[in-house]
């Protein structure tokens, strides 16, 4: 190798090594510990375990839902929601009710929604906070 090509050679190769070094130490280590659901102190734990679901039809329009009426097994206490999703998974509408120590209640839509274009209901219960 000629000595000119040796002078250029040299300090890139330098600048190379202390990228790649300067790369190395910006990356910061991230250490996650996972446990299995329910190992920690707080237990996830349901007291429902069955829910009876019907649809409130629009007394003039039955082509629409007005609201969902729910009964639970059991009385608890936290928060009903209800989501109407469409083919394409867009959420249609969503309501939520909460619950005082009651094993039935409603979800109210309004606008009322036209059942035609529901695709997917989800139902969800949250409970109190532990």
């Amino acid at each position: 190798m000629r000595r000119s090509t040796k002078k250029k050679v040299i300090p890139l190769a330098l600048a190379i090594a202390l990228a790649i070094v300067g790369a190395t130490l910006a990356v910061p280590q991230i250490q996650v510990n996972v446990q299995q659901l329910g190992a920690g102190s707080s237990v996830i734990t349901s007291d429902v375990q069955q829910a009876n679901i019907t649809w409130v039809l629009n007394t003039t329009n039955p082509d629409y839902i007005s609201a969902v009426n729910f009964v639970l097994n059991t009385t608890v206490t936290g928060t009903i929601y209800v989501k109407l999703y469409d083919a394409s998974g867009n959420l249609i509408a969503y309501n939520s009710t909460t619950l005082a120590a009651a094993s039935s209640g409603t979800v109210y839509f309004n606008p009322n929604v036209n059942i035609a274009g529901v695709n997917e209901v989800y139902v969800i219960y949250q409970g109190p906070a532990p």
